[in-house]
């Protein structure tokens, strides 16, 4: 069974990181000759919602058929625990960040941080907050405000990281968060097919931008608070894939 524990040291294994996790490394990805990594979390993408728009989602889709698709748990219901934990290999009870200002007082390493100070260039994109704790400790930090509408800040994760990706960062991480804000708003089935679709072409854009021998690593932090999709306990999926 494939867990977020497993995401830290699988990208650790690919770009020749030493890393002491909880997880395991997912096997057989090393052999796929990648030299970057870029990890795209998406907020509140959940398995249900994944596969009633899986037929719309080409880019998702493709990368599905093409890579490896595995469901995983949630290791925690809110976004910074699941977050810290996905890029620590730790669970919560370990970590203990329970927010962002945890996170920022936190002396635990990141594998973000585990790169950048093996002299691999290192980039995160995500809410100004969150970007904040990794200032001073990754070489391309870039954050958006979190007062922008859902599909404006999305749009501006997506430009942020293709902009970073021109400096030809070693390791990429970014944090879409436009379906979870826009459930939290009260959207609709029309809504989340919205920001879904707007998922794909982020990803799509993404993709176009990365270099050859990249993994794609696109996953979510947890299932949905609120809207048409709200689940409790159930998978989230875990796509990889050669770029």
């Amino acid at each position: 069974m494939v867990s977020q524990l497993d995401i830290a040291p699988t990208i650790a294994r690919v770009l020749g990181i030493t890393m002491s996790t909880h997880g395991r490394p997912i096997e057989g990805v090393e052999g796929w000759g990648c030299s970057d990594v870029i990890l795209i979390i998406a907020d509140s993408f959940g398995w249900s919602l994944y596969f009633n728009y899986l037929t719309d989602t080409k880019t998702i889709s493709c990368l599905t058929s093409t890579g490896r698709l595995y469901a995983v748990r949630s290791v925690s219901s809110r976004t910074s625990p699941a977050i810290a934990s996905i890029l620590t290999g730790l669970p919560p009870k370990q970590h203990k960040i329970t927010d962002t200002e945890r996170a920022r007082c936190s002396t635990l390493k990141s594998i973000v941080e585990r790169a950048s100070e093996a002299g691999l260039k290192t980039a995160v994109i995500m809410e100004a907050e969150g970007a904040a704790t990794f200032r001073g400790l990754v070489d391309i930090e870039r954050g958006v405000s979190k007062s922008l509408e859902p599909a404006q800040f999305d749009e501006e994760i997506r430009r942020e990281t293709i902009s970073a990706l021109s400096l030809f960062p070693r390791l990429t991480v970014c944090h879409f968060l436009g379906i979870d804000r826009a459930a939290h708003d009260g959207g609709g089935e029309d809504v989340m097919r919205e920001r879904a679709l707007a998922i794909d072409s982020h990803v799509r854009a993404i993709c176009k931008a990365a270099r050859q021998k990249t993994l794609l690593i696109f996953t979510s932090d947890h299932q949905p608070h609120a809207g048409p999709f709200k689940t409790e306990g159930k998978a989230l999926p875990l796509i990889l894939a050669r770029i």
